[in-house]
């Protein structure tokens, strides 16, 4: 009986004081996204009990950004939070019409870029016919594929010297280096 009240008093304590209120979120493993932004998008709210936290609900909003490849989110008992995340690394710009997109080397589009200049160290994509392109999918078009598989293959023999691969028709490409030569 006496261990039944203890074990009520304190469950009740940890959920309705403010000892386990979060106080603290660290963010860990983010280059390109800044501590608001995740912070922001992970929902978490400071002052809120850390056991009423829905850690799931958290890492789903997160995992919603494309930039975010994997996030994992721990509770430190009483009242701090650590969100670890890697992200995805742009390895390319593509062109179409008169936008511009960082993507992955697997193909996933990042995010939209106002001005190219911002990427300007990434290789350009360009003459790549596709209606729409959507922020967070797979570009899955056979010659995008086979010209990231060009870039990457490029850069792993002569890092940093490609600057430029333009799609002429699905099957024909024309390699740029640095000094605008073709290859």
């Amino acid at each position: 009986m006496v261990i039944g009240f203890l074990g009520w008093n304190f469950f009740n304590f940890i959920f309705s004081s403010n000892f386990c209120n979060i106080e603290e979120v660290i963010i860990k493993g983010n280059d390109c996204l800044s501590e608001d932004e995740i912070f922001y998008k992970s929902g978490i709210q400071l002052g809120k009990n850390i056991f009423k936290l829905d850690l799931k609900k958290s890492i789903d909003s997160l995992k919603q950004e494309p930039r975010i490849k994997e996030v994992e989110i721990k509770r430190v008992i009483p009242n701090k939070i650590i969100i670890s995340l890697k992200e995805r690394k742009a390895a390319a710009i593509v062109h179409i019409g008169e936008e511009y997109f960082f993507s992955t080397k697997e193909g996933i589009v990042l995010s939209k870029i106002d001005r190219p200049e911002e990427g300007f160290a990434l290789p350009l994509l360009s003459g790549l016919e596709i209606d729409e392109i959507k922020i967070g999918e797979i570009i899955d078009k056979p010659e995008f594929r086979t010209a990231l598989e060009s870039i990457n293959s490029a850069e792993v023999i002569l890092p940093k010297r490609f600057c430029r691969v333009e799609i002429l028709s699905p099957d024909d490409f024309m390699i740029c280096n640095k000094d605008d030569t073709l290859k």
